[in-house]
């Protein structure tokens, strides 16, 4: 499916789309490792894909493709980020092949993070972005994200690990599921810390309240 929809989203229109986009939330493209593309309103190009959705789950949603950390020309699988405005619609939805596979998006490598470095974890990838240039590390895991096992992940890259999940009921909800999981262990308890900031997630709160005021909030809360 991953290759499938790869070929219908990956197009001129989409791709200056997604840079516009991006550019209107403070966002830099151009850092960005791979292209994303966003999607129009119409369902129309997406009718090739009915053997695996809807068409219109794919309509006005920011896609992020996901490679291959061994193999980077290898395409994995799509974060996806649905910006319009149906109430019923998914917010998030993650597109890959193997549904077991673990996918993660980060903005740099694990293995150059200190045990003791802060790490922060988003829900998606735009947020990540948004934090990326404060100079914190961050992770967005493009699988369900409050899992016990994805809590161990978490513990043995970094002794402090700091959530920072929308403010709307979604994020919300993951924060007390992974609340539930990290009581199984008191040791986790240390290691994990919800960030609180204003606006319904940390790009919103960059744009409403400006790069220094996300930065204050974070540090005086991190340190």
């Amino acid at each position: 499916m991953v290759y499938d929809l790869a070929n219908v989203i990956y197009t001129p229109e989409s791709l200056k789309a997604a840079q516009e986009y991006l550019l209107s939330r403070g966002i830099n493209m151009s850092a960005m490792r791979f292209p994303p593309a966003l999607t129009g309103s119409s369902p129309e190009p997406f009718k090739y894909l009915s053997k695996f959705l809807p068409p219109h789950l794919f309509t006005e949603t920011l896609f992020f493709p996901i490679t291959d950390i061994e193999n980077p020309a290898n395409l994995i699988g799509f974060d996806a980020r649905y910006l319009g405005t149906d109430k019923t619609r998914l917010r998030y939805r993650k597109f890959k092949d193997n549904e077991n596979e673990f996918l993660l998006y980060y903005t740099k490598p694990l293995n150059e993070i200190d045990a003791d470095t802060p790490l922060i974890v988003t829900e998606g990838v735009v947020d990540a972005e948004t934090i990326s240039p404060l100079g914190f590390p961050v992770i967005s895991p493009l699988t369900a994200m409050h899992h016990f096992k994805f809590c161990c992940f978490l513990k043995a890259v970094s002794n402090n690990v700091y959530f920072a999940y929308d403010n709307d009921s979604s994020g919300q909800n993951a924060v007390k599921n992974i609340i539930k999981e990290i009581q199984i262990c008191p040791e986790m308890e240390k290691t994990f810390k919800f960030l609180n900031f204003q606006g319904k997630d940390l790009n919103d709160s960059l744009k409403n309240k400006g790069k220094d005021y996300l930065y204050s909030i974070l540090r005086s809360q991190i340190f």
